[in-house]
């Protein structure tokens, strides 16, 4: 459950959602683990399941993510991910990337 990730992780909490940095790279060989997953601070495992206005919130959220990783770690470009009824919860990966640093652009999972 996303939920219980250390709450050293969490870096911004909205009035719907909680953005955390992910426990482990997404990506081999960072120097730095800035993947971030996005999820709603309610138990839902679908994203049909949330409000409009928790919906809203989740990718203001998103966004909101995106814009700081790319200012701040000069992110190029981002690979973002939904994860919806997978496991007991809804989760957004949100995935600095630069050009070049994976041989096929869309292979990020072994």
């Amino acid at each position: 459950n996303v939920h219980q990730v250390s709450k050293k992780l969490l870096f911004f909490e909205s009035r719907f959602s909680l953005a955390f940095l992910s426990p482990a790279p997404i990506l081999p060989g960072r120097k730095a683990n800035l993947d971030s997953l996005v999820t709603s601070k309610f138990q839902v495992k679908n994203l049909h399941e949330l409000t409009a206005e928790q919906n809203t919130d989740l990718w203001l959220t998103v966004q909101k993510v995106n814009s700081v990783l790319q200012e701040n770690y000069e992110s190029t470009a981002f690979t973002i991910e939904v994860k919806d009824g997978v496991n007991s919860q809804l989760f957004i990966n949100v995935i600095p990337r630069k050009h070049g640093d994976l041989p096929v652009n869309d292979v990020i999972y072994r």
